[in-house]
This record gives C-alpha cells, sequence and structure tokens, in this order.
C-alpha cells in the first residue's frame, strides 16, 4: 500500500497570507464637514473694518463670533472664504465660526487699533482745541493731524482733546498706542487765509465753468468775480472731505472783467 504523502510549509512566525481579503493601508480621516479657520487678514484693525477669514466649509457657517460677540452678518465669498465686520464693543480675541456640524476657532488672536469716528468741530484754527470721537483711544501715545504733532490729553476710552498745531494743513487724525495706528476716514479742516496761485480757462463767457487751483482753499464760502458773487463754490472733494487746493463755480451774469477773490 502506498502511502499519501504530505508536505506541510513551515510556520513563519508572524505571517499569514489571507485569501481574497483587502490589505488595510494608512488610516485616512474622514472629512466631517466641521468649519475650520486657517487664517485671517487684517490681524489688527478697528470697530468697523472688514476682516477676509479663510478656512473650510465657511459657506455652510450659521454663526460666528469674534471674543464673546456675536454680531450676526458675514458675507460668503466661497466655501474657503468669508468677510466680516468688525462690531461695535469688541475686544481682541479669537475669531470662531458654527455650522450644523460644529465649529472652528482661530489660532491667532485680533487686535483692535483706535478708531476715529469723528471730530468736534470738524474744523478749526491752529491753537484751536477739537475732541476726537472714538473707541480704543486709551494708551494713545501720539496724535497727528497730517504728519504733525499735536499736543493731546486722553479723556477716556472714546475721546481725546487735542490741540491744532500751527504747522498743521488740512489732513486725516491719527491715534497711535501700543496696540496699533487709526486713521480718520475725514480730514480734520485747518483754517488759514485763502491764496490764489492760478485759475483755468483765463477768459470765457457768462455761464462757463473756472477751475481755481491754490492753497487752503477748502475753507473758502465766498467768491467774487469783479465784485461779483459767483453763488455756489464748489468744492472738489477726495474721500468725502474738501482738496485744499482747487475749487470751482461758474462765471456769474454781470462780470465783463476783474480780479478773482476769495474769502473765509
Amino acid at each position: 500500500m502506498r502511502r499519501a504523502l504530505r508536505t506541510i510549509a513551515p510556520a513563519v512566525a508572524g505571517a499569514a497570507l489571507l485569501v481574497g481579503a483587502a490589505v488595510a493601508g494608512p488610516a485616512v480621516a474622514a472629512d466631517s464637514g466641521r468649519p475650520t479657520i486657517t487664517s485671517f487678514s487684517p490681524g489688527s484693525g478697528a470697530v468697523n473694518s472688514i476682516v477676509t477669514i479663510n478656512g473650510t466649509h465657511l459657506d455652510t457657517i450659521n454663526a460666528w463670533t469674534l471674543g464673546p460677540l456675536a454680531p450676526g452678518s458675514w458675507y460668503t465669498v466661497g466655501p474657503a472664504q468669508i468677510q466680516v465686520q468688525v462690531p461695535e464693543g469688541a475686544t481682541d480675541g479669537h475669531f470662531q465660526v458654527f455650522n450644523s456640524v460644529g465649529s472652528g476657532v482661530s489660532r491667532g488672536t485680533f487686535h483692535l487699533i483706535p478708531g476715529i469716528d469723528l471730530f468736534d468741530p470738524w474744523e478749526a484754527f491752529p491753537g484751536d482745541d477739537v475732541v476726537l470721537h472714538g473707541h480704543d483711544l486709551t494708551g494713545a501715545s501720539s496724535v497727528k493731524v497730517g504728519n504733525v504733532a499735536a499736543r493731546f490729553s486722553v479723556l477716556d476710552d472714546e475721546t481725546i482733546d487735542l490741540v491744532v498745531p500751527a504747522r498743521a494743513e488740512s489732513a486725516p487724525v491719527t491715534v497711535t498706542s501700543r496696540k496699533g495706528t487709526g486713521k480718520s476716514t475725514l480730514s480734520l479742516v485747518v483754517i488759514k487765509p485763502p491764496a490764489i496761485s492760478s485759475f483755468t480757462p483765463a477768459a470765457g463767457a457768462i455761464g462757463d465753468k473756472v477751475k481755481v487751483f491754490g492753497s487752503h482753499l477748502d475753507t473758502v464760502e465766498s467768491v467774487t468775480v469783479d465784485g461779483v458773487d459767483v453763488g455756489l463754490v464748489n468744492h472738489f472733494r477726495v474721500d468725502r472731505s474738501p482738496m485744499p487746493n482747487k475749487i470751482g463755480f461758474t462765471v456769474p451774469a454781470g462780470v465783463v472783467h476783474g480780479k478773482i477773490v476769495v474769502t473765509l
């Protein structure tokens, strides 16, 4: 009788042959749909400034916060970006976004810088006191009208009293503290005697428009030609502030020829 020959493969420690089984690869985390914040810009700003937030699933959010505040409105640029406006009463803090799955928070902290909302009065002579109204003004170390430093005193977090410098021209006001520098959107108008350097055209008919160039023209209230009042003075503007070096008017009836005179 012939015996059956059996050959048994030697066992190999730690090895196994699995037939028809999938070979497991590295674990891959599933995307849960939870929003995230990867960055935001700028890293600091004043109340009402616009901040762009970058991340993921931002088109699905239903709320966002800055510190303890939940302003409630935002602009969705796309899945990876939204824009928000810094709300009144904001303080330094982290941004956080929420959707139905969860929330994401920024790693960095947004810092509030001084903000200037308005001046009282909005025009003044050199040496006059002007009150600035804004926010985050405590700790101010410098106040300037244009590039000229002004004497000032901080009354509270929302108010600064400044003295208009003798060398100042009409310009935005800046306030600097350790948090940064805030700049007014409008110019403080510094009243100085106006001067005319040129005008164009040199000749024209009644009803023609004339442009006058010079300095300190932003405070001019009256223009006459040959003693005849021109009526409405056109103040050209930049960022809603009157330009100090250019005004315009329409040649009125009754003018033959004569000098242009501007008065405050």
